[in-house]
């Protein structure tokens, strides 16, 4: 008898490792299947259109608006900046010319020279100074033409260019387009992350207009961790409506009972888990996933591109599994499915019907995915 029980317990971890891995799996080859048929079916429980149509919402009420366009823009990690080396940034088809001056300051110019329309971002970085490689004008980091070419002579006061308040926050950097705007609303460091916290990065390009990366996102993050974490089985939630908190600052939350399977249930002993979804009014998203004491904190950054083409950038930390596995398992959760997310959507063109998308979007998944 002490023979079997011994048995069963050495049998215990391979059990938990099974379903671990069973649960990851099926993140990994079923999330993206589970998130269309259940936003399609069941779209008044996911939160993307929800948060986004509500600022538009409260415009249609008879009641002041405080919705300002933020131009915030998130334009890269800190570490895709270098000192001496300037970087062409493209913002809603805006060329700009970004590079990094001292430990903590950036600057940030119009990307096109005055004199001849030459891309500054192909000149030289002289310090605080930039040159252009056509004809040698140079701008300081206010977009002063201090030096014009040897071969003109003009009044280089009518040759300035525009320039940006670039900072730097929590490992990303913001430009603001808006010389006249101080406001960080839309700037995701008025998000206090306290404690001992991982994090992980990623990025990835769209081919669509940035307000569908922003609902598509939210609600495949939402599935996601529903399916990993909570109850896949079953899908009723106890929800909230919207509302605000705060300037241009809207949240909306969901609790999910977990089934004898989920892993919040499974290794960590917890019966629900509770998402809230922020959206920060009009590029930036944040959603918390809490499992009791434990969390993993989302915050999605798209950059508008072109009307066609979006960046997203992603940031996640966590207050627990602080080991290789856990930055393992949070980064396949993130990287495989948004990944996959993209390379379907980027293989839709053009302008369809919602119909045709689904069965597209279903078409693409089977064509790309399934045998893999």
């Amino acid at each position: 008898m002490n023979y079997f029980f011994l048995f069963v317990l050495g049998l215990l971890p391979s059990v938990a490792c099974f379903r671990f891995n069973k649960a990851l799996y099926n993140v990994k080859k079923k999330s993206l299947l589970n998130f269309i048929e259940r936003v399609y079916k069941n779209s008044e429980i996911f939160p993307g259109s929800s948060l986004v149509q509500y600022p538009k919402q409260i415009n249609t009420l008879d009641t002041p608006s405080t919705i300002c366009d933020s131009k915030w823009y998130t334009i890269g990690k800190s570490n895709d900046f270098v000192f001496g080396t300037s970087k062409k940034i493209t913002i809603e088809n805006q060329s700009f010319v970004v590079w990094k001056k001292d430990i903590n300051e950036f600057v940030g110019l119009s990307d096109t020279c005055s004199h001849g329309g030459g891309s500054l971002s192909k000149g030289t970085v002289c310090g605080n100074n930039i040159k252009c490689a056509n004809h040698e004008n140079i701008y300081n980091n206010d977009g002063e033409c201090i030096k014009q070419s040897d071969i003109l002579s003009y009044d280089s006061g009518l040759y300035n260019i525009n320039n940006y308040t670039v900072v730097e926050a929590n490992d990303w950097v913001y430009m603001n387009l808006d010389p006249y705007c101080n406001s960080s609303v839309s700037i995701p460091y008025s998000v206090q992350i306290d404690g001992i916290y991982s994090c992980n990065h990623a990025e990835e390009i769209f081919l669509c207009n940035y307000e569908t990366v922003i609902i598509n996102s939210i609600d495949l993050v939402h599935s996601i961790f529903t399916d990993f974490f909570g109850n896949v089985r079953n899908t009723v939630v106890y929800d909230s409506e919207p509302y605000s908190v705060g300037l241009d600052h809207y949240k909306i939350e969901y609790g999910y009972e977990s089934d004898d399977y989920s892993i919040s249930k499974y290794v960590f002993g917890v019966n629900n888990i509770t998402i809230t979804h922020e959206y920060l009014y009009p590029y930036t998203t944040v959603t918390t996933i809490g499992i009791k004491d434990k969390e993993i904190i989302i915050m999605m950054n798209t950059l508008p591109i072109s009307n066609n083409k979006t960046k997203l950038f992603i940031k996640s930390y966590r207050n627990f599994w602080h080991s290789t596995m856990g930055n393992d398992v949070i980064t396949t959760l993130i990287h495989t499915v948004i990944r996959q997310h993209s390379t379907i959507v980027n293989n839709i063109p053009g302008k369809i019907t919602i119909e045709d998308l689904k069965q597209k979007y279903r078409d693409l998944y089977e064509e790309i995915y399934s045998k893999k």
